[in-house]
This record gives structure tokens, C-alpha cells and sequence, in this order.
């Protein structure tokens, strides 16, 4: 069961980062191309098919994708931040 759970979690967090996984992948393939799937569709599809399920229109599924990225960035970001500010305390 608890395997199942940590599964279930990785996948989560998987979904919750997809947006900064693309803009890594991105940025790999304007270096040297890649013959990878792309990720950066799989998070188009996937906020496209979020935006279908809540029946939001293309300019709120465009701004709840926007969002989704400045958090996820955020949330990486501001944890190196506020590590740095708490160890110079």
C-alpha cells in the first residue's frame, strides 16, 4: 500500500514540475537536437485537457498554464532563497 502511495506522489509531483521539465528540455534541444519525446507537448496536452475538464475558455486555460509555470518555478526558486536567507540568519 505505501508503495502505491509514494507511486501516486511521484507522479504528482512528476505532473506539478512538467512545466519546468519542458523549458529544461528546450533549452537541451536548441543546444544539440534530441530525438526525445517532447515533453514541452505533453504539458500543452495535458493543461489543454485541465482546461476542458473545468470548461475554461482558451484565454483562462493559456492564464491557468501561466500560473502553473510561475509556481512550479517558484517553488523551486523560492526554496533556494529563503535556504540562503535562513543560513546567513
Amino acid at each position: 500500500m505505501m508503495a502505491l502511495l509514494r507511486i501516486l506522489f511521484a507522479l504528482l509531483v512528476l505532473a506539478f514540475y512538467l512545466p519546468l521539465l519542458s523549458g529544461v528540455w528546450f533549452a537541451l534541444n536548441d543546444v544539440e537536437a534530441m530525438p526525445l519525446e517532447e515533453i514541452g507537448h505533453l504539458w500543452k496536452h495535458v493543461g489543454t485537457w485541465l482546461g476542458n475538464l473545468f470548461e475554461l475558455s482558451d484565454q483562462s486555460t493559456s492564464q491557468m498554464m501561466v500560473g502553473w509555470a510561475i509556481v512550479a518555478l517558484l517553488s523551486v526558486i523560492g526554496h533556494t532563497i529563503f535556504s540562503i536567507v535562513r543560513a546567513r540568519r
